[in-house]
């Protein structure tokens, strides 16, 4: 596909028109993505992420399906049969350069490997017999990889296994249950007339998604934050309170008064934000919402 194709041209106008709303909103409320961004590249830009990076790379999909893609991008690039379809070639070279250079994070170009894998697999297919040993590569070494993915075993043998550091998004996902069920405890002790007004409020985005996935069958109303995109819902109303804070890492005497520990967690070993995490009942926000939210409003990886 040269530069004269009116179809490359045509996939130019359709990506322009996906991007402009996208492009606009960003402009409007100060590019809070490239802030993202920079926090992300402080956070994973190390040496030994960017290794980790590129090791992830070989085992997203499994080592079988590395062999498809790796088949696929070389078929790509090497077979004028392909040439029509070379774009995802590129495409893949183009999102690899993007995040190597803006430090994301190894599992962001998900993305770009099933057309890959595609490609691979029909190359594989052509082969004859070469097929069937594809097809069982990907089978085995997909469920080599199987604990680190899905939840087949308890958070705490995944965290001392081996596959713990592949496994850290799964291991993440442990401990929001029993999160819920305090901050529900700490709402419920509120007196009855004061419960009405009450608010949650979460110093992470994931604790306030806890709230809101789990909240409602425990009688919790839904959950403030000023953690990235939910910073965009607030401030509360002015007159919620008392509240109910999750916060992390010490107590949250900048922003609320009336504080009173409720519990601090001990969540499993495996979810460093339920591991440093402490439930407080507090009276209500210094300065009130409207002022507090531009202080507890912050975007962080």
């Amino acid at each position: 596909m040269g530069l004269r194709s009116r179809w490359l041209w045509v996939g130019v106008a359709v990506a322009v028109a996906a991007w402009a709303p996208v492009l606009y909103w960003q402009a409007a409320h100060g590019w809070p993505q490239l802030t993202l961004a920079r926090e992300i590249r402080a956070e994973y830009g190390t040496p030994g992420q960017r290794v980790g990076f590129f090791a992830l790379q070989l085992v997203l999909f499994s080592l079988g399906a590395t062999y498809l893609w790796v088949t696929g991008v070389a078929s790509l690039w090497r077979d004028d049969a392909w040439r029509a379809y070379r774009v995802l070639a590129w495409a893949w070279l183009v999102v690899l350069a993007v995040l190597i250079l803006t430090a994301g994070q190894g599992y962001y170009p998900a993305g770009i490997y099933p057309v890959l894998i595609a490609a691979g697999a029909v190359v594989a297919e052509r082969r004859g017999r070469r097929w069937w040993w594809a097809l069982g590569a990907v089978l085995v070494s997909a469920a080599h990889i199987l604990p680190a993915t899905v939840p087949v075993l308890s958070a705490r043998t995944l965290d001392a296994s081996i596959w713990s550091g592949l496994g850290e998004n799964l291991r993440e996902t442990a401990g929001w249950q029993p999160l819920v069920d305090e901050v529900a405890a700490a709402y419920r002790s509120v007196p009855g007339q004061a419960r009405a007004r009450a608010g949650i409020f979460t110093s992470n985005y994931g604790e306030a998604g806890a709230v809101d996935r789990y909240g409602p069958s425990r009688g919790l109303p839904h959950a403030w934050s000023g953690h990235n995109g939910y910073g965009l819902w607030g401030p509360p109303p002015a007159g919620v309170a008392p509240v109910v804070v999750v916060w992390e890492d010490g107590a949250p005497s900048a922003y609320f008064f009336g504080r009173t520990l409720f519990r601090r967690l001990v969540g499993p070993v495996s979810n460093e934000e339920t591991q440093r995490t402490a439930v407080f009942r507090c009276t209500g926000v210094i300065g009130g919402w409207h002022a507090a939210w531009l202080k507890l409003r912050h975007l962080s990886s």
